[in-house]
């Protein structure tokens, strides 16, 4: 019986110096960092404004006319949502009218990707942006 007692008090002794290392090391790190790579680490405290929390459950119970939930993205256009100046079309693409699939003779379609910075509000008609993935579409013949 003392035999386990002095087996599990020295395990939580080569426990806690591990441990006791790790910090050291780690604080070491962010020392090396500050000091040679001119980088801080610094703590922040986020908290969503009120606002931006009922934007969100409004999202989630489905009452945005423009946005539907998306579990990978967090958010894509809804078919025929409006917001605004923003209109998507049955594609669920930002457009003032219907695409088809395949660009008709002679039209060159040119997509780009991007996150919800790309949503390109500075653009008017001739850059349509898609839903999730803004999704560009420029037309040139």
């Amino acid at each position: 019986m003392a035999g386990i007692k002095k087996k599990n008090k020295f395990g939580f002794a080569a426990f806690l110096i591990g441990v006791i290392v790790l910090e050291i090391f780690s604080f070491g790190g962010l020392c090396f960092v500050k000091y040679f790579k001119r980088m801080e680490y610094i703590t922040k405290n986020f908290k969503l404004s009120r606002r931006q929390e009922q934007y969100i459950k409004d999202i989630l119970l489905d009452k945005i006319k423009y946005l539907n939930y998306d579990k990978d993205l967090g958010w894509n256009l809804k078919a025929h949502g409006k917001s605004g100046k923003f209109k998507a079309n049955g594609q669920s693409i930002r457009a003032y009218k219907e695409y088809s699939q395949l660009p008709k003779e002679g039209i060159l379609r040119i997509a780009a990707f991007g996150d919800s910075f790309a949503h390109c509000e500075i653009f008017k008609r001739r850059a349509q942006i898609s839903s999730a993935y803004c999704f560009y579409m420029f037309y040139a013949k």
